[in-house]
């Protein structure tokens, strides 16, 4: 288990030992590079490895695991014992999910954007029927893109009472104001809360809660947790 995931609530995505090293290379090259082009070794085996490991992963949140076997069930079956190119394999996740996953690829597989979403903010206040005298709450959520990659990203609100609201953004811009009216007040609101983006760089900054003192703190001895670990991991394959 990983050090991190002691600390309070601190999610711990899988693969939990592959993002630190896609960290350390994501801006060097894109995946669609050759191989004899790239910085040096680490960039090689970041975009032959542990990006494509992670952009798959990604597809799959995004088609669901179903779809997504089928997928590569159906490229084994068109393309065993051949050479397949980049375009046959994008062309068969088209045809499977039917939906048009061009700008999937051009930012994954030939660009070098990272994805980062984030929770900015949460706001509310409260309204009082003079009729009913019933409360309501009226909240405002920002989220923002820290990253370059554009990407549909969910969002989920959970309220005092114990209910939640789900919606999507279309990450699109650079941050985005969500307004909801409800009976309770809200809690906390997470983006990607079923951990379909295994490639965000940074889940620490993805959710946020309205009133908590320990939050801050918790998110920073996690962080600190997570690179301590991952120093410890390096360590280890040095020996």
């Amino acid at each position: 288990v990983p050090i991190a995931a002691i600390v309070g609530k601190v999610p711990v995505r899988e693969p939990y030992g592959v993002l630190p090293v896609y960290l350390r290379h994501d801006k060097d090259d894109a995946i669609s590079e050759y191989g004899y082009k790239t910085l040096d070794y680490g960039a090689y085996t970041t975009i032959a490895y542990y990006k494509p490991y992670l952009v798959l992963r990604t597809l799959e949140g995004m088609v669901g695991t179903d779809t997504m076997r089928t997928i590569l069930s159906t490229y084994y079956r068109e393309y065993k014992f051949s050479h397949p190119t980049p375009d046959d394999f994008e062309n068969v996740c088209d045809q499977v999910s039917r939906r048009n996953l061009g700008w999937f690829f051009k930012q994954f597989i030939q660009g070098t954007g990272t994805v980062d979403f984030a929770v900015g903010s949460i706001s509310y206040y409260e309204e009082t029927d003079l009729g009913t005298g019933a409360s309501s709450y009226i909240s405002r959520i920002i989220v923002i893109r820290k990253g370059e990659v554009r990407m549909p990203v969910e969002l989920r609100i959970s309220l005092d009472d114990g209910s939640s609201i789900d919606t999507v953004w279309n990450g699109q811009d650079r941050w985005q104001s969500f307004i909801i009216k409800t009976g309770a007040p809200p809690d906390y609101a997470v983006l990607d809360p079923s951990g379909k983006i295994p490639i965000d760089t940074d889940f620490l900054n993805n959710s946020l809660r309205v009133h908590s003192f320990l939050m801050p703190v918790i998110k920073w001895a996690g962080r600190i947790l997570d690179y301590f670990q991952n120093m410890l991991l390096n360590v280890g394959t040095l020996s």
